[in-house]
């Protein structure tokens, strides 16, 4: 019924990602390159295939990742990506259905089981110790309750957020300004009046070397404003890369605000089908009474409807937090903007080598505790 196929090649990947209902940019060949530079392994591309038919209907690319001396893992971030027949009913409102992986019949989730029995006996064949799988999946979808069946099990760090903020890029920009709280309008045009500028630059033939020239200026800026929120960021290796791997198509773009022609506010931003998202902010605390990251936020967010977009992902925030909670206020930030709270399924993982398992889970959380 159902061949299950791997290649070093995305071809087979990309003609479906073509037309997948479900996609964002974390689920294409290119981005899968450029997390290479933050340490992945190699690049593999699962798919099945419906022999009747003789069409790929899901397929997904994941990177075999290293665990110090004891082995190997496999992890797919945000797929596996679906043919349209397979899932049931239209997006609707992009913000409340984004990554609502219902099935449109049994066969449909028998093929979904078939696939990830593929990824198993491959886990098994090349003794990895696990199959990491974190799906652009809603919590309750039809598809996380067939991995949790299948004994993926929870994992406690995502690399992406399990609690996405999305906005409904299909309503105009002036519905999408009144439904944004009023303190949230009132920083965006007290930034206009300012003179606070916004500018993009893209990752497109025209203006690649720019924009990474850009990028490669002000990267101490970035790496400072993360500090100043106890973050760290990736390489300029990475960002540099990201632009190069997208180029010559509009994919990757960094938006950026300026006073008195300095930068005070950055966003490394990214574009795929319907979907929109910053997936890197930067705002410099000493311009923070400019309120300039409102007006940049806001102006990608129309930035992305122009060219198409239909949902914008936020990213994440931390529900139920108190007010002294260092990620409080960024939150308050992202929901002044009114975008629809959403729960996704997570990591999840199906162990294929327990006692490697064990010790690479407590290596992990032991090196957390020490940084």
């Amino acid at each position: 019924m159902y061949d299950f196929f791997i290649s070093s090649s995305p071809d087979t990947h990309n003609s479906l990602l073509a037309t997948a209902v479900y996609k964002d940019i974390f689920q294409t060949a290119a981005w899968s390159n450029t997390a290479r530079t933050t340490g992945w392994g190699e690049s593999l591309f699962f798919s099945l295939i419906d022999k009747s038919s003789g069409q790929t209907i899901i397929s997904a690319v994941g990177n075999i990742n290293k665990i110090n001396r004891l082995g190997n893992y496999l992890y797919i971030l945000h797929g596996p990506i679906f043919a349209e027949h397979l899932l049931a009913g239209p997006i609707g409102a992009p913000n409340k259905t984004w990554g609502n992986v219902n099935f449109a019949n049994q066969s449909a989730k028998e093929a979904a089981e078939s696939f990830l029995n593929g990824l198993k006996e491959y886990g098994k064949q090349q003794n990895l110790v696990a199959v990491s799988i974190e799906a652009l999946a809603d919590e309750a979808c039809n598809f996380s309750q067939v991995l949790t069946a299948m004994q993926f099990a929870n994992q406690k760090r995502n690399i992406l957020p399990v609690h996405p903020l999305f906005m409904d890029l299909t309503i105009n920009e002036e519905e999408l300004l009144a439904r944004t709280e009023k303190n949230t309008r009132y920083y965006i045009r007290y930034a206009e009046k300012q003179g606070v500028q916004i500018e993009f630059h893209y990752s497109t033939a025209q203006e690649s070397e720019q924009t990474r020239k850009l990028i490669s200026d002000n990267f101490e800026f970035f790496k400072s404003c993360a500090q100043e929120k106890g973050q760290k960021i990736p390489s300029l290796n990475f960002f540099l890369e990201t632009v190069k791997q997208f180029e010559p198509n509009p994919n990757i773009f960094l938006a950026i605000a300026r006073h008195e022609g300095k930068i005070v506010s950055a966003n490394f931003s990214q574009i795929f089908g319907d979907w929109a998202g910053s997936y890197y902010t930067f705002n410099g605390r000493q311009f923070s009474k400019l309120r300039a990251s409102y007006l940049l936020k806001w102006a990608t967010i129309i930035e992305a409807q122009k060219h198409g977009a239909k949902v914008f992902d936020m990213w994440g925030h931390m529900p139920d937090i108190s007010e002294n909670h260092p990620e409080y206020g960024y939150g308050q930030f992202k929901r002044g903007f009114s975008p629809v709270a959403r729960t996704f399924a997570g990591r999840k993982t199906l162990v294929l080598n327990k006692q490697k398992f064990w010790l690479w889970q407590n290596w992990s959380e032991f090196k957390r505790k020490l940084t």
